[in-house]
């Protein structure tokens, strides 16, 4: 678990590992905090030494990190079959549930991850809502609550800590490529928490969202473009020539050289590969408005965000 200022829904989580069903001396506990000035840490030390004889080990770090470095630090400490990764802000849907997944990794050996989807709550109303996807296998999946098998984890390395955001879909889409291992959505969504005044849940949000991708997003892609998964790099491309098609087709039409269904026809085309694997992930209803409402417009804000930030490392000026 890595964990920076959560003391806001800290005391929930660490009660949903405490009254865990799993067998606890089976697990060893390690949580890197990236030095909380809201009391997180406080509250952790509290909480080891009131549950330290209950687990087989419960480390606590605090270190200097980003989300990556810390992750990594948590794999340099992890022991064991499988490794858990909770987020600090994330509660399962039952105290059994750690076991459910650890069962749906025994039964397949060539089974690399097992990930879970969300629930997301209204920090206002408390009301919950999800879209949980309705496959099995997928080449990337949420790090909330996730179960990696150690075997897998060791042939595809560590997190790339030059990414401090999307270090996850990095890691998962490098597991798909290069190694045998597979992928799958647990399932069952966790809770995942919402803080008050947060980019998803304050006024404007998706444009701070579209903001956020196309600037800080953008700039570990950019650095990390070489060496980043075969398909992150071709999604990048179809990303960067998707408007490019759009305003091809609007020119057409307008000079006549396209009729309007033909036009339209080609527009569906165009999109059909975002369509495709936001369908396949969260069903026909849910993936169409996600799509069109995240899929779509962050994706070329990142790839349009990587563009504009090779082109001011290229003129000396890049973006701080």
């Amino acid at each position: 678990m890595t964990t920076k200022n959560r003391a806001w829904c800290l005391p929930r989580v660490i009660q949903a590992i405490a009254q865990t069903s799993y067998p606890r001396t089976q697990i060893r506990l390690v949580i890197v905090d990236d030095y909380s000035e809201d009391g997180s840490w406080e509250i952790l030390k509290e909480w080891e030494s009131q549950h330290k004889g209950l687990f087989r080990e419960i480390i606590l770090l605090r270190e200097h990190t980003n989300i990556p470095e810390a992750r990594n630090l948590g794999l340099a400490n992890a022991e064991g079959t499988y490794i858990l990764f909770w987020d600090s802000d994330v509660v399962p849907p039952s105290e059994g549930f750690l076991g459910q997944l650890v069962e749906i990794m025994d039964s397949d050996a060539d089974i690399g991850a097992v990930g879970c989807s969300y629930i997301y709550e209204d920090p206002k109303s408390g009301r919950k809502f999800d879209k949980p996807p309705v496959s099995r296998k997928t080449h990337a999946v949420y790090l909330g609550f996730t179960l990696v098998n150690s075997e897998a984890a060791r042939e595809v390395g560590g997190f790339n800590e030059d990414m401090n955001v999307g270090e996850d879909t990095e890691y998962f889409i490098r597991m798909s490529e290069k190694t045998h291992h597979k992928i799958i959505w647990a399932p069952k969504p966790v809770l995942h928490l919402r803080k008050p005044g947060a980019i998803t849940t304050s006024p404007g949000g998706f444009v701070k969202l579209i903001k956020f991708t196309y600037r800080e997003r953008a700039k570990g892609y950019r650095k990390q473009f070489s060496v980043l998964p075969r398909f992150l790099r071709v999604r990048v491309a179809y990303y960067l020539s998707l408007p490019l098609f759009w305003v091809g087709l609007v020119l057409l039409a307008l000079f006549g050289l396209l009729n309007v269904w033909i036009a339209l026809g080609l527009f569906v085309c165009g999109v059909l590969p975002a369509l495709g694997s936001a369908v396949r992930n969260l069903g026909f209803r849910s993936g169409v408005v996600t799509a069109f409402t995240f899929y779509i417009p962050t994706g070329i804000a990142l790839a349009y965000g990587i563009l504009a930030e090779s082109v001011r490392v290229r003129r000396g000026n890049p973006a701080q």
